[in-house]
Parts: C-alpha cells; structure tokens; sequence
C-alpha cells in the first residue's frame, strides 16, 4: 500500500510539472498507546526485508527532475538479518526528491531497514517504513527474533 502512495504523489508531481506543487510527504503515525513490540511485530508482518547494516556507498539516478537526481541507491553492508534475502550486500532504492517519502541514507552510518517492496529483487526504503539510524542495536531487536548473519560472497 504505501508503494501506491509513493507512485500515487510521484505521479501526482509529475503532472502538476513542479515538485513545489506536490504535497509533502505523510505518513501514517501508529495509533496512541500502541507498544513498540506491536509496532515491531506488525512491521514486520508486513516488510518484505528487514536488515541491519552500515552504508558503504551511496549512488544516484541519472534522470532528474529539476536538476535533482530522482532516486539514490544505499550499498549496505549487512550486519544482521530476521528477513528476506541474507547477503553480505544489499543495495536498497529510495526516493530522493521533495515531497516522495524517501529516506535519507548517509555514508558510513548504520541503519536497521525495513523494506516493503513487492519486488524482492528491488529492495525500496521510505521514510514511512520503520527504518533507522542505530548505535549498535536498535530497540526493535528484541521483539524481531533471532538474526541470521549475511552469507559471504
């Protein structure tokens, strides 16, 4: 659902002809007294991958939109996996323009990312996903289970 959303607002600004057009991004909040291990637990029901890792190298789209690169690309070095694929490197997408929900990755830091593609193969991360910046452990670790380590490529 929050895929659609994201084409939806993409779209959205596309036809309108200007980012600055568009509305910003909004997510929706869990609701009031919700406990973090029923945060955690329905995130991931519903994340096609969650992983933690440190960024590596960060790249960006060639197509642009108002001189912006439309996308960027985190190259995470994966540290710990509860699911999906269990690589020692796994690349995620992100909307890198105003107004789309992308997520912010910066060089050198470590993050635990929840990733609700459809596509498997194309791991995408927003800024309405769970993901975070971590020193060490995230919170949501002890209600995830037991990690798997990245196999060696």
């Amino acid at each position: 659902m929050k895929n659609y959303l994201l084409i939806a607002i993409f779209t959205a600004a596309v036809f309108l002809g200007s980012v600055q057009t568009a509305s910003a991004c909004s997510c929706l909040a869990p609701a009031p007294g919700v406990n973090l291990k029923t945060q955690v637990r329905e995130a991931r029901s519903s994340a096609t991958a969650i992983f933690a890792g440190k960024v590596v190298s960060i790249r960006y789209s060639d197509e642009k939109m108002d001189g912006q690169p439309v996308k960027a690309y985190a190259k995470i070095a994966v540290t710990r996996s509860w699911k999906g694929p269990v690589s020692e490197f796994i690349e995620v997408e992100t909307a890198n323009i105003c107004c789309l929900c992308g997520y912010t990755f910066e060089d050198g830091k470590t993050y635990i990312i929840y990733s609700n593609s459809t596509d498997p193969a194309s791991l995408g991360v927003s800024s309405c996903s769970r993901t975070s910046q971590i020193v060490g452990k995230s919170p949501d670790e002890k209600y995830l289970g037991k990690a798997r380590k990245p196999k060696k490529s």
